[in-house]
């Protein structure tokens, strides 16, 4: 009895680990098949972007202004201090009265957006964007400088606004999270690496410069959308 006892724990021990492993194998599946679908539904949502012709040249717009955004607020705030040689109060006073452009910006996007196409709409975010970098290597006084930052601020609701409405007008409900995450990625997650070539540019082409450079680069990220024909006719 004892010995059958003993090889029937054994045989049931031996069973158990056979179904552990069978388990295991089972998980294992299941997570190569969801890493697989991760994967596949990330793949995808880039193809749709990319190969989408109202989205294609949004997103190529948008990495070049954030690229052209990371460059100029990177050196912003030492081209303020150590070239224009203003003060440290200066900074809070053109960035305190300068970002009363966000207010504004919010309150005409719809009205903007109303009186002309989508494309001409972002075109014209894209031109606040030019004038006010353009501004900061123009003036050196502080009226200057808060004139360029009222109209930075003011390009930013006017163009991410329009950029929304448009994504979700033209992407189905099952791609609009993975397409939102998309324009992060494209977006916020470009502003470092613009900060660091500004960094670089800085000590390359000097800090002035690299403001202009960074204006000049803004007015590209316009292209993309001034030559796809269907996004200008899109309304």
């Amino acid at each position: 009895m004892t010995v059958g006892y003993g090889i029937s724990h054994i045989l049931s021990m031996m069973g158990q680990l056979f179904i552990k492993e069978n388990e295991d194998i089972r998980e294992k599946k299941k997570e190569e098949n969801h890493k697989t679908s991760y994967l596949k539904n990330i793949v995808e949502s880039y193809k749709f972007v990319f190969n989408n012709d109202l989205l294609r040249p949004i997103i190529i717009c948008y990495i070049i202004l954030v690229i052209a955004i990371g460059i100029f607020t990177s050196v912003q705030t030492y081209y303020i201090l150590k070239v224009l040689k203003l003060d440290k109060g200066s900074i809070g006073i053109i960035l305190g009265l300068g970002n009363i452009g966000f207010f504004i910006g919010s309150f005409t996007a719809s009205f903007i957006s109303k009186k002309m196409k989508m494309a001409k709409s972002l075109l014209l975010s894209v031109l606040f964007y030019f004038l006010g970098y353009i501004s900061f290597y123009i003036f050196k006084d502080i009226k200057g400088l808060i004139l360029g930052q009222i109209l930075v601020s003011m390009a930013v609701p006017n163009y991410n606004i329009n950029v929304v409405t448009l994504r979700q007008n033209i992407t189905p409900v099952r791609k609009l999270a993975s397409v939102s995450s998309i324009f992060r990625v494209c977006g916020r997650g470009l502003v470092p690496l613009g900060a660091l070539l500004g960094g670089f540019l800085g000590e390359v082409i000097t800090i002035r410069y690299t403001i202009l450079l960074s204006a000049l680069i803004i007015l590209l990220s316009g292209i993309p959308v001034l030559f796809s024909k269907k996004l200008m006719t899109w309304s």
